[in-house]
């Protein structure tokens, strides 16, 4: 077993070398075994009814139907019983249902009196199906006069969907009725695991306020039922073993795992995200604050609890520089062709996740600019972080902001001269031309934290054309550092934009830019997301969020003083908006 204290430890030696640690302990988990066999999958009248055929169900295992007379094989279902930690939870483990299983599916719903599913595929993968649609978005589904199933409530949350069935069930002329939750988490790739483990841990977190263990068994379920399904069963139990115990065994736990039904975790990526979700978890815990709480959370950061030099949120910051993340590379931005492109060579973007222009015949090297896409809320890329123009970049600025179709430009730098104010990039009137791409000055509109302007921005050679919309923000003009007092205006700033974006639904990101692209417009990007977070389920992780916006490019949120403004920055909103008396989350 690891001690939770030794899991970074653990975690880095496991990584080195491409992972070879990791990969040979991956190979040595048993896929065999002699105690175990597979007669009902195997059995003529149960094949058709096993979505791929590597993929059986151990007889001592499976989970039995009620047989229906004259019916060979009714009792049959590809899904097993899985034990979690210290035995106190059941789990049934299924493959994702057929078309024709739909009916079997329901019918183990019903017999083994599940009242919480966990669903981890989409409907549809890179063009394959992977489950059947046992649920109608629409009105009622009827499942052969047996069952019927009707959608109460569907909450889209950032990277699931909490649906809320309403099941009926007629046998011999009496009708039952139950209600079922579905957690259907939606960012997580066959084969693969979550870009992020906090992503899965908040979801598991989500799944167990609601499951209540005497109520029947957990049915999780992705697509063959092993490979997603056995990493959340996994990291779920090994969960509860850590809080008991503080230790994990994970190797001996997924092995165990196989033995009740196979392959479960099913590639090396994802026994790696196993370590890297418990690992993220003994380090941080959970970091979560309901929107009731958030004033008193910041008000204990605020003291020096223990630590005479540094305050709780001083110390909450330093955490985030804990996080062991994957090393990306700069490559194509420290080129001797673009290094005169970036403002400063310590702000480059990732390559993973750098805007790519198209190339442009009359200009050279014309496909870089130093921007990176940034994930939103809903984990589409919501946002485009940039630097300030050079003089040698207006022209791909502006075709940044036509190929992208960008709508919404946010630009929270001083109009000025030399390295850290910005030039102005824009026509005050008429037009400017930047190689192919015309900008027609609109109109300006002064208010007292921002002025708007509106652009058409024009592609000459095609005809097309769009409207952007610009906010040059003025509540941080001469300001060395961020003012925690200007959180009103921000927020203003970032309905404003919010409010343009929602008016050109199918715009690009919200285009951000400041000095390096770093330390405002990565305040701005991360308070956008906590408030949406925020509306949408009234709870926050500001730790999280500051996080991943760390993660997507360099000199994101560098210092307490920006940190403790996404904390300011949320109660503002909260007392502005009266949301003061918001409770639970309802689903």
């Amino acid at each position: 077993p690891i001690s939770a204290d030794n899991l970074p430890t653990a975690f880095v030696k496991r990584h080195c070398d491409s992972d070879l640690l990791f990969q040979s302990e991956f190979e040595m988990l048993p896929e065999k075994f002699k105690d175990r066999s597979t007669y009902a999958s195997d059995a003529p009248e149960n094949m058709h009814k096993n979505r791929y055929p590597d993929i059986k169900a151990f007889d001592q295992t499976r989970v039995k139907l009620s047989p229906i007379d004259g019916i060979p094989g009714s009792d049959y279902i590809n899904a097993n019983f899985v034990e979690g930690f210290g035995g106190k939870r059941t789990f049934i483990c299924a493959q994702g249902p057929l078309d024709r299983t739909v009916t079997d599916f329901w019918r183990m719903i019903w017999e083994h009196r599940v009242t919480v599913i966990v669903m981890l595929t989409g409907i549809e993968e890179n063009g394959k199906v992977k489950c059947a649609q046992y649920w109608s978005d629409e009105g009622i589904k009827e499942i052969e006069k047996q069952y019927t199933v009707r959608v109460i409530t569907a909450k889209r949350y950032s990277d699931y969907v909490v649906r809320r069935f309403f099941v009926e069930h007629t046998e011999d002329g009496i009708t039952e009725e139950r209600e079922i939750l579905q957690f259907h988490f939606t960012m997580w790739k066959d084969f693969l695991a979550p870009d992020q483990p906090s992503w899965l841990l908040r979801f598991i977190k989500r799944v167990n306020e609601h499951y209540v263990s005497d109520r029947g068994p957990l049915l999780v379920h992705c697509s063959a039922g092993v490979g997603r399904t056995g990493t959340f069963v996994a990291i779920d139990s090994l969960l509860e073993e850590l809080e008991k115990t503080e230790e994990v065994d994970i190797f001996s736990w997924v092995a165990g795992l196989r033995k009740q039904r196979n392959f479960l975790v099913q590639s090396l990526k994802q026994y790696i995200f196993i370590y890297r979700a418990l690992l993220e978890h003994a380090q941080f815990g959970d970091t979560e604050i309901e929107i009731q709480h958030l004033r008193d959370h910041y008000l204990q950061l605020k003291e020096k609890l223990g630590n005479p030099e540094k305050s709780g949120m001083v110390l909450e910051f330093e955490k985030l520089g804990d996080v062991i993340e994957d090393p990306k590379t700069c490559c194509v931005g420290m080129m001797d062709m673009n290094v005169a492109k970036n403002r400063y060579d310590f702000i480059v973007p990732y390559d993973c996740n750098r805007v790519i222009l198209p190339v442009s015949p009359s200009r050279d090297h014309s496909s870089y600019i130093n921007a990176s896409f940034v994930q939103g809320y809903d984990r589409s890329l919501s946002f485009i972080i940039t630097q300030d123009p050079l003089d040698c970049s207006v022209v791909e600025f502006w075709r940044m902001i036509k190929e992208q179709c960008i709508s919404t430009i946010v630009m929270l730098s001083e109009l000025g001269e030399g390295q850290t104010k910005c030039q102005q990039y824009w026509p005050s009137e008429g037009e400017l031309m930047c190689d192919y791409v015309k900008v027609k000055f609109v109109s300006q509109d002064i208010g007292n934290y921002f002025i708007k302007r509106e652009f058409d921005v024009i592609n000459v050679k095609s005809g097309d054309s769009h409207r952007a919309t610009q906010f040059q923000y003025l509540g941080w003009v001469g300001q060395p550092v961020i003012d925690a007092d200007s959180t009103a205006s921000i927020i203003s700033l970032i309905e404003c934009a919010q409010q343009c974006q929602a008016q050109h639904p199918t715009g690009g990101p919200v285009t951000v830019h400041c000095s390096g692209g770093g330390d405002r417009s990565s305040v701005f990007v991360t308070l956008s997301v906590l408030i949406q977070q925020l509306k949408a389920e009234e709870r926050v992780d500001v730790f999280q969020a500051a996080r991943y916006t760390r993660s997507q490019r360099h000199c994101m949120l560098q210092t307490p003083n920006q940190y403790e403004f996404l904390y300011r920055g949320l109660l503002t909103y909260i007392e502005s908006h009266n949301l003061c008396n918001m409770g639970d989350t309802q689903l």
